[in-house]
């Protein structure tokens, strides 16, 4: 595959705006380069959960013009957002993504990101074991899950030396 997801994503952008069909164009380039040959998980997020975080990025930790005042309030926010890339993109990219994975199960997989969090090892067991029938014990999976959960990750960065490890407020 020759599109890279910072590619697929700014023709998602540029489309919304343009005209153009975002799915449509995904599927031709991933179906030229792959011959349709290729399973695609599609992880998903609770929009109104995309939304809180879009807020907080906006207005704590975006810069530019991109960055909204701190005083903005969450409510203003939701009824003045109608911006390219904000929540309508988010919305409209899971109308076509959705029906389009739901018809193809043996190519495309719907995870759910609160599916991740709240039980790990049984989603990662779906899409490793049921999806790419890779036959990963599951003692691999929690193995897996647990090295990487937050708190060991946070601890592992608070203990490190290394710049790349250290949190962004230190």
């Amino acid at each position: 595959l020759k599109l890279t997801p910072v590619e697929l994503e700014s023709n998602f952008d540029a489309s919304i705006a343009g005209g153009m069909d975002p799915f449509e164009d995904w599927k031709h380039e991933m179906w030229k380069h792959t011959g349709g040959r290729k399973k695609t998980l599609l992880l998903v997020r609770d929009p109104l959960d995309v939304l809180v975080s879009l807020f907080y990025e906006r207005t704590r930790r975006t810069w530019g013009f991109w960055r909204l005042p701190n005083s903005t309030s969450l409510d203003a926010f939701v009824n003045d957002f109608q911006e390219v890339g904000g929540l309508s993109t988010y919305v409209a990219f899971l109308n076509k993504w959705l029906p389009a994975a739901e018809e193809l199960p043996a190519w495309a997989m719907v995870v759910h990101y609160e599916s991740l969090l709240q039980c790990p090892v049984q989603a990662l067991s779906r899409i490793l074991n049921g999806f790419l029938e890779l036959n990963v014990s599951c003692l691999a999976i929690r193995t897996a899950v647990e090295s990487s959960s937050i708190s060991r990750l946070r601890s592992l960065a608070r203990n490190s030396d290394s710049l790349h490890l250290a949190p962004g407020n230190r």
